[in-house]
């Protein structure tokens, strides 16, 4: 299982370079929501750019709101989303993933549509998709999990014991890394997925990273 992290504005600012270094390969870092009106998350662009550089690879998420209920809804999100994500479209490797907590459980066929709307959306703009929620309270009661099967999972469960189903498992709220204060997720990816996904990207990354930090080093006996 490959390490990673995910993070927004609550966890402050992030020294990468740390985080980094004490092993973590990706993060899927907040670009905004529609929770509390649509809005882009403040330190979304400043993490993915710095990630990048400290050679993490990079996804996005996406929080929809309780109103996110059906196809079109979730098709104007993902197009919401996939703008925000523009401007570093390039840094993001992992999928721009739909983050459903939000919405009830009264409706699970709207809400399942609702996850289709907003792929199909990240898709026809050039990302790849993928859907949060979690094992229980997500893909079985607000969700028909069942008629998601063809779309990567972002399991939320909080144990020792990773979910029967998923790509990527995100395990603690409560964790603990170098380079952030305070809590932050921890998550784990299937090595092959990371590896459908990052490709080579992932070692060049890492690459060009160690390569700049030997021209630093370098620089300091310049005179």
């Amino acid at each position: 299982m490959i390490p990673g992290i995910d993070v927004s504005k609550w966890n402050g600012s992030i020294n990468w370079e740390a985080v980094a270094a004490a092993g973590i390969k990706f993060a899927f870092i907040k670009c905004g929501g529609s929770d509390a009106g649509f809005y882009t998350d403040p330190r979304f662009y400043d993490n993915v750019k710095a990630a990048n550089r400290a050679g993490i690879v990079c996804g996005a998420y996406y929080y929809v709101g309780p109103l996110c209920t059906s196809f079109a809804d979730g098709e104007a999100d993902g197009n919401r989303a996939a703008a925000i994500c523009e401007p570093v479209k390039k840094l993001l490797v992992l999928p721009l993933v739909i983050d459903f907590e939000a919405p009830d459980t009264s409706n699970p066929a709207g809400n399942t549509g609702a996850v289709r709307g907003f792929c199909a959306a990240v898709r026809e703009a050039g990302y790849k998709n993928m859907v949060y929620a979690s094992e229980v309270s997500g893909f079985r009661d607000r969700l028909n999990g069942d008629m998601l099967s063809d779309i990567p999972r972002w399991v939320a469960k909080w144990s020792a014991n990773p979910p029967a189903v998923w790509d990527v498992w995100q395990s603690t709220s409560e964790g603990e890394n170098p380079g952030i204060v305070g809590p932050v997720d921890l998550d784990w990816m299937v090595i092959d997925t990371f590896n459908e996904y990052a490709g080579d990207h992932g070692g060049l990354a890492a690459a060009l990273h160690a390569l700049a930090a030997a021209i630093q080093e370098v620089l300091k006996y310049v005179e």
